[in-house]
């Protein structure tokens, strides 16, 4: 039996506490009864007592009374539990779509930039080490204008002849840059949208 059934029996005592029962406030009006006639809180158990108890219809008639006096705050209370119980739902959903953005962002950074020192420390290397090559032909340029002047010419024509490989390098350095700024910029929460939408429904397809 469950408190339907209860309700059932209580209503042929006390019609609206029968209702009362049956609604959302059962629960709490059944622990009344099971007090009240001194059993169990199994809906079984009390109706049994009920139907043994001589005095059940003044009994129920008490319960019924004191369940009106306090039903408006033993609703509020049934109510303020179901709030709980959705609020918690609400914040474990908001904590499970956190960690699932968290784990597709990571998957999308190791996917596009790689991982470790080795895959994503070249590209500020090749800058470095370009500069610093620039600057070292100069410095050189510069020491011949004053020391050996002959020699500048040759110099100059030597670097011209490097023209091909700086122009290589300066449109690699380009690309990287461009390619660095945008996976800071993911990293930073922004950008990369159509990325991250195929990462998540590669994800959900699993």
């Amino acid at each position: 039996m469950d408190l339907k059934g209860l309700a059932s029996v209580v209503a042929n005592f006390a019609p609206t506490l029968g209702a009362f029962v049956g609604g959302p406030i059962g629960g709490g009006v059944g622990s009344l009864i099971a007090a009240a006639f001194g059993t169990s809180e199994d809906p079984e158990a009390m109706a049994a007592a009920i139907k043994a108890d001589p005095e059940a219809a003044a009994k129920l008639a008490q319960i019924e009374a004191h369940v009106q006096e306090h039903k408006i705050t033993m609703g509020a209370q049934v109510q303020q539990a179901k709030l709980n119980a959705e609020t918690l739902q609400a914040a474990e959903a908001t904590k499970q779509m956190a960690e699932i953005n968290h784990t597709i962002r990571a998957e999308y950074m190791v996917a596009t930039t790689g991982a470790g020192t080795f895959k994503t420390g070249w590209r500020p290397f090749l800058g470095w080490t370009f500069g610093v090559s620039i600057a070292w032909l100069l410095g050189c340029v510069g020491y011949l204008m004053i020391e050996s002047p002959e020699h500048v010419g040759g110099a100059v024509a030597g670097i011209a002849s490097l023209q091909p490989l700086f122009i290589t390098i300066c449109a690699v350095l380009g690309v990287l840059i461009k390619k660095r700024s945008d996976d800071k910029v993911l990293a930073a929460g922004g950008g990369g949208l159509g990325e991250i939408g195929k990462a998540i429904a590669s994800r959900v397809g699993r």
